[in-house]
């Protein structure tokens, strides 16, 4: 019941919970969300809680179409349409009512596809910007909804190891439910969309495999040279994660930089932009791998001890990627625009293990439309405002090049992503952009970072 009132009494202390200001808007969508996640939660007879379901930009913020396990699986049967819906929130607020069919959801200007894929959502596909009517349809925002990927954790290693229960040897077939997929990504978005998911153990089979989800705790692996055991882990407040949190401000603060014109532009900050788990770096494609890109350091224990080098080596150092033992500093001027799986089957799991890929800079998920962002050409004070000095302009082939050279960037407020034929044109905007101009083969997108400051969280720390 709402708090109103006290009245005098010696040994009663009285709290009331105050929330900072919100919205109407914000206050119901906390509402839905509130409602959603309190109902979606599932308990696990033997363990308890297994967690809180959410939703997943997996595939990145920015014009993503969802697909099924390959960037050309859009079966009609894998979604329901729905039209005249006006706002990404409608749209999910519409799968939300359709739980727990509803995998997660399409969104583009007025077009709402509520995905009911009993596998899930395992893909997505960039549509080209110049096949977009920016008037009629808009971009495309893809979102998954369930235990996000992003909380699969390799447990003792991972490549190598099959999950078990309380040990090593304990394992029943009611522990998890056995599917055949294509690739490990399958087998994540199966665990998304399950009804609970613990965790998966994926096994690797000729050319397809075969994925465990599993619904009781994963608390022991034990070693089996064609599986991978990642296991569902949240994360949860505490001592250890508030002090790896003061170490990231303190990188932050650290590695700000200042606009003469309108002050500190935000902080740089680790992105693992391509997902958590087994990816490699690459340049603009997945096969742009070439050695004059980074330079390899040898005997490097940990991913902690990669990123180490990097910072070292700043501003010249762009990300990293780091295999067991073996650490590349990338270099590349215009940073790490794209990303590769390798295929399980050949990493040498107990020389090599997986592969993780961070970009370091100015993270593009921080990069919003600005004033709906297609059609629209970025500006300083007011829509005339353009000046050669407030921008760094680039020929590049794609947006996520453009996004990726912000990244890179020493100083990053945004970008104009200019479309021209099979290429394109990007300005790396060191100006900020406060206004927009209306021109049809543009994009433009703002660097806006969460609103943040050093003495609040001092002050939350302590």
């Amino acid at each position: 019941r709402a708090i109103k009132a006290t009245t005098p009494q010696s040994d009663v202390t009285c709290l009331r919970f105050e929330p900072p200001a919100a919205s109407a808007a914000a206050l119901a969508k906390s509402q839905v969300m509130l409602s959603s996640r309190t109902s979606s939660g599932h308990e696990d007879p033997v363990t308890g809680p297994v967690g809180q379901r959410e939703w997943e930009a997996f595939a990145g913020h920015y014009n993503r179409a969802c697909r099924g396990s390959r960037a050309t699986d859009n079966k009609d049967s894998y979604y329901e349409i729905y039209r005249n819906i006006t706002s990404v929130e409608d749209c999910k607020a519409l799968c939300l009512a359709n739980q727990p069919r509803c995998k997660g959801m399409e969104y583009s200007l007025g077009r709402c596809e509520i995905w009911t894929r009993e596998e899930g959502i395992a893909a997505w596909w960039e549509p080209s910007l110049e096949d977009i009517d920016v008037a009629n349809q808009g971009v495309f925002t893809c979102e998954r909804y369930g235990w996000p990927a992003r909380y699969l954790q390799p447990v003792n290693g991972g490549v190598g190891q099959a999950c078990r229960g309380e040990t090593s040897n304990d394992k029943a077939a009611s522990y998890f439910v056995n599917s055949t997929v294509r690739n490990l990504e399958d087998c994540r978005a199966l665990c998304v969309a399950a009804d609970v998911c613990r965790g998966l153990s994926f096994f690797i089979n000729g050319n397809w495999a075969r994925c465990e989800i599993w619904k009781r705790a994963i608390k022991a692996t034990t070693p089996q040279s064609d599986v991978t055991c990642l296991r569902f882990e949240p994360p949860a407040a505490s001592a250890p994660a508030l002090a790896e949190s003061q170490v990231m401000l303190s990188s932050r603060i650290s590695s700000g930089r200042e606009d003469p014109v309108t002050g500190p532009v935000g902080q740089r900050e680790w992105e693992a932009f391509a997902g958590h788990y087994n990816r490699a770096c690459r340049g603009s494609r997945a096969t742009d791998n070439k050695d004059s890109y980074y330079e390899i350091y040898r005997n490097i224990t940990s991913v902690e001890d990669c990123k180490a080098l990097c910072l070292a080596n700043q501003p010249r150092c762009k990300g990293m990627e780091y295999s067991l033992g073996r650490c590349e500093i990338w270099t590349r001027e215009e940073g790490i625009a794209a990303w590769w799986e390798p295929s399980l089957e050949d990493i040498d799991a107990a020389n090599q293990g997986v592969f993780t890929c961070e970009r370091y800079g100015w993270p593009a998920r921080y990069l919003q439309p600005v004033n709906g962002g297609v059609g629209q050409a970025c500006r300083g004070e007011t829509s005339n405002d353009k000046a050669a000095s407030y921008f760094v302009n680039s020929t590049v082939r794609n947006l996520e090049d453009c996004r990726a050279l912000c990244v890179a960037a020493d100083v990053c407020r945004g970008l104009s992503f200019f479309i021209n034929g099979n290429w394109a044109r990007c300005e790396i905007w060191t100006r900020a952009i406060k206004a927009t101009t209306p021109q049809s083969d543009v994009t433009c997108l703002r660097f806006e970072p969460p609103a943040a400051v050093a003495p609040a969280f001092v002050e939350a720390s302590n």
